[in-house]
C-alpha cells in the first residue's frame, strides 16, 4: 500500500524515530500495522522517519532481516536491533530478548550518533510494551534532549494478569502484587514522557492520574492550546503534556481527515 500523498504547507520537517519491535515491518505480509501506518503518514508529510525494530519477529517467531531496499512508496528507513529469539510468549527467553532490545538499542544509538552516522532525532515515539525498549528511550531522550512520545497500544501490564498460570481467584488476589513491579516501571516511563498517545480510553484512564491537572485528553492534537503552564516537576525540562487518544487504524483516520 503506497504512502499517502504529501500534504501541502507541512511544518518544518523533523527527524522522527519510531521504536517498536512487535509490529511487522514492510515485506512481512501481515497487512498495515499501527506503526507502519504512522511511518507512512509522517513520511508523507516530509519528515525523516526511521523505524527501529528487532531481528526477531514476535508474530512469526522467526529471524527477520531488514528489507534489502524499501520500495519508493515507503519513504522511511528500517533499522534492526540484534536480539536473541524465543519460541513461546510466556518464557524467560522472551524476557531476555526484550532486555537485549533495550540494551542494544541504547548502545547502538549512542555509538552511531557519536560517530556521526546518525543525526540526533527531534522526536522519539516509543511503543510500550516492550518495557525495556521504552525505558531505553527515556534515557536516550534525556541524554539527547529529544522529545519523547510514549505510545500505549494496550493496557499493559494489566492485560497480562489473565495469562498468569493460576486459578482465577488467585489471579485476582495475587495479580496486582505479581505485576506491581512492571506497573511501577510503566508509570515511571509515562511520567517521563513529553506526550502520551493511547489506542483507547482504557489506556487513557490509567494514564490520566499520572499527569498534571492541566493535561486534558484531546482527540485532535492540532486543537491543543498554543501555550500551557510549564511543569515544575519535569525531570529534564519544563514541558506541557497532552494525552491524545489515537485509534489503532491511523491510516484510515489520516486518509479520511
Amino acid at each position: 500500500m503506497p504512502s499517502p500523498a504529501p500534504e501541502p504547507n507541512s511544518p518544518r520537517p523533523l527527524t522522527i524515530w519510531l521504536v517498536n519491535p512487535f509490529d511487522d515491518i514492510p515485506g512481512e505480509g501481515a497487512g498495515v500495522s499501527r506503526t507502519l501506518s504512522l511511518a507512512r503518514v509522517l513520511a508523507a508529510r516530509g519528515h525523516e522517519v526511521t523505524w527501529w525494530s528487532s531481528t526477531w519477529s514476535h508474530r512469526r517467531k522467526a529471524a527477520r532481516r531488514a528489507p534489502p531496499a524499501l520500495s519508493e512508496d515507503e519513504e522511511f528507513a528500517v533499522r534492526l536491533v540484534a536480539v536473541r529469539g524465543y519460541d513461546r510468549d510466556l518464557s524467560l527467553a522472551r524476557l531476555a530478548s526484550r532486555r537485549d532490545f533495550g540494551r542494544t538499542l541504547e548502545r547502538l544509538v549512542t555509538e552511531t550518533i557519536a560517530s556521526g552516522q546518525l543525526q540526533r532525532p527531534d522526536v522519539i515515539v516509543a511503543t510500550l510494551p516492550p518495557l525495556a525498549g521504552a525505558e531505553a528511550c527515556v534515557r536516550l531522550a534525556r541524554r539527547l534532549d529529544t522529545t519523547l512520545v510514549v505510545d500505549l497500544p494496550e493496557l499493559w501490564p494489566e492485560t497480562r494478569a489473565t495469562l498468569l498460570p493460576l486459578p482465577a481467584a488467585l489471579r485476582k488476589l495475587l495479580g496486582p502484587w505479581l505485576l506491581g513491579g512492571m506497573r511501577r516501571r510503566r508509570d515511571a516511563v509515562v511520567a517521563a514522557a513529553d506526550a502520551v498517545v493511547a489506542a483507547s480510553t482504557a489506556e487513557l484512564s490509567v494514564v490520566l492520574p499520572m499527569l498534571p491537572p492541566a493535561a486534558a485528553p484531546r482527540s485532535d492534537p492540532a486543537a491543543a492550546p498554543a501555550t500551557a503552564t510549564p511543569l515544575a516537576s519535569a525531570p529534564v525540562r519544563a514541558v506541557s503534556r497532552h494525552v491524545c487518544v489515537i485509534g489503532a487504524y491511523i491510516q484510515e483516520f489520516a486518509t479520511a481527515g
